[in-house]
């Protein structure tokens, strides 16, 4: 478990999320990021497939848009998303 902002980010709400999309995860990792202005930052970096990675920049930003609503609604905080192969950035 993850503590952001005073939110507890446990994993299986981050896989339950990452499991309605097709192409990423299951394997993630959080990055806390420091802070913006008063606001404590969390990066997820999330294995995508090499199709979603090959894609246009227009549709992975769709997607990572998509999925940072997911986190939002899920969780309750808003988090950076980046799309990385094997778990590596």
């Amino acid at each position: 478990m993850l503590c952001v902002r005073g939110i507890n980010i446990f994993p299986e709400k981050i896989e339950e999320v990452l499991a309605n999309f097709k192409g990423v995860g299951p394997g993630y990792t959080l990055v806390p990021a420091g802070k913006r202005g008063m606001y404590d930052q969390l990066t997820v970096r999330i294995e995508a497939s090499s199709e979603i990675l090959e894609a246009s920049e227009d549709r992975k930003m769709l997607l990572q848009e998509r999925v940072r609503l997911a986190f939002r609604r899920a969780v309750g905080l808003s988090v950076e998303v980046e799309f990385v192969k094997n778990g590596k950035s």
